[in-house]
């Protein structure tokens, strides 16, 4: 019996930890881009109000950056398109098939396509390398186990798999942003793009991490027509931005050294900065996905 009551924590344990991911990764290998497609777009749907479209200067900046971006990567399968949202949240994310969500707050931090180029390769790699996808199909496997394992009968180790669940899901999601961070560089070299672009915008997110931890950087003085006031701390929340992070990508940039070209040296860049007026449908949630 003692046997029995070592044994079964121990399986669940190693199932858990690596049962689970292998079968997520072998399920999302299989997986139709166009079932993905469909999935992104029925979350797009949910964040954003096509409706009231982004002014035509800045969804032109928009795409010549991420056309910029994609001429480094031409075999990929997805029709990738990033969409702005006006809340002034500093984040960014990756949907299923190819969609890339930018919210305005991002936009406002960074000074230069160069700069916003650095988050969107970072988020393009998340959509090739099927993030999104397989954090669901894990999510999904994980709830079912704990069905089988735990059902209605034991409560107690329901809560602990669950813990565990998340916290495996934090490392998971880290391996999956560093893989982000160093695919997404090595795209910012053959596009030819300055990679300090991308160093210094996830160092100017570390220092808004900072303040936030310090409880200073919550919020900033509110705009005009934002009931909430921009929340500087959400890109947080699955993207950490520590210092070991940013000194990681200053790493990548400096032992990759190419030839670089200007990036939309005629764009203005600080019309990017302007709020659009409309009012999109509010966020499912504030985190990433």
């Amino acid at each position: 019996l003692v046997f029995f009551l070592v044994l079964i924590p121990a399986a669940v344990y190693i199932l858990w930890t690596w049962g689970v991911p292998a079968l997520a990764d072998r399920v999302t290998d299989r997986v139709p881009v166009a079932w993905e497609e469909k999935l992104g777009d029925t979350i797009l749907s949910a964040l954003i109000n096509k409706k009231t479209p982004t002014p035509a200067e800045v969804q032109n900046t928009l795409d010549a950056i991420t056309g910029r971006l994609l001429s480094a990567i031409p075999e990929q399968p997805y029709r990738i398109q990033v969409h702005l949202h006006p809340a002034s949240v500093v984040n960014a994310m990756a949907l299923p098939g190819g969609h890339i969500l930018v919210f305005q707050g991002l936009l406002n931090i960074s000074e230069s396509p160069e700069e916003l180029a650095g988050v969107l390769a970072h988020e393009v790699q998340h959509v090739v390398k099927r993030h999104s996808t397989r954090g669901i199909i894990r999510a999904l496997a994980s709830s079912m186990l704990i069905t089988l394992m735990v059902g209605d009968v034991n409560n107690a180790m329901g809560t602990v798999l669950e813990l565990a669940g998340q916290m495996e899901g934090l490392r998971f999601s880290r391996e999956m942003e560093n893989e982000a961070d160093a695919e997404g560089m090595r795209m910012i070299f053959k596009a030819g793009i300055d990679p300090q672009g991308m160093v210094s915008l996830f160092a100017k997110l570390r220092a808004i991490e900072e303040n936030s931890l310090s409880g200073l950087g919550n919020k900033i003085p509110q705009e005009q027509g934002d009931a909430e006031g921009p929340q500087w701390s959400e890109y947080f929340s699955t993207h950490p931005a520590g210092k070991g992070r940013v000194e990681r990508l200053r790493q990548l940039a400096e032992n990759g050294a190419v030839e670089t070209r200007p990036l939309l040296p005629d764009v203005d860049w600080g019309t990017m900065h302007k709020k659009p007026p409309e009012k999109q449908k509010p966020l499912l949630n504030k985190k990433t996905i």
